[in-house]
């Protein structure tokens, strides 16, 4: 018998303890490049009926700039061998990114085989260049809006450490 989604908590805290687990690459180089950044303590809600609790919860923060992290099960280095065109890079479903009481600056996506990062900026008129797609979510068996980007928006690293460089000394 498959659990339902949303009362399915045992899946839940395994998909949570293993993203927090990918936030730690994207730390560890954002600390390198000579950022104060913070990783939060794993928190996980007890049920459903508290998520709500939790949107105001981050990846990675650098100042005021929240940043999320993506771990992908497939193979890529860069944005150049992102494993298709025509496969988007999924930021977030719809429903959750509208919640969220503070928007990310930028996501980052981590590949699992290889550690290869890219990222996608998500502020200051970058939702425009995203997309709303419809999919079946094949690990928690649900369909879900979600929001996206294609491979052409996605940026090597020292894109965004230039970006968040940027701002820093803007002040913004």
């Amino acid at each position: 018998m498959t659990i339902p989604w949303a009362q399915n908590d045992a899946l839940f805290k395994k998909l949570v303890s293993d993203g927090h687990a990918w936030q730690a690459l994207p730390f560890i180089f954002l600390k390198l490049s000579g950022f104060d950044v913070e990783m939060p303590n794993l928190t996980i809600r007890p049920h459903i009926s508290e998520a709500k609790r939790w949107l105001h919860t981050y990846d990675l923060k650098i100042g005021e700039h929240l940043i999320e992290v993506k771990s992908r099960p497939f193979r890529f280095t860069g944005p150049q061998d992102w494993p298709s065109p025509r496969l988007p890079a999924f930021l977030d479903t719809t429903k959750k990114w509208e919640a969220k009481p503070a928007k990310p600056f930028a996501y980052i996506f981590v590949s699992k085989p290889t550690g290869g990062m890219v990222s996608t900026c998500s502020v200051a008129g970058a939702s425009g260049r995203w997309e709303r797609l419809w999919r079946f979510d094949h690990v928690r068996k649900i369909n879900e809006e979600f929001y996206a980007v294609g491979r052409q928006h996605l940026v090597t690293m020292d894109v965004l450490v230039d970006a968040l460089r940027k701002d820093a000394t803007n002040g913004l």
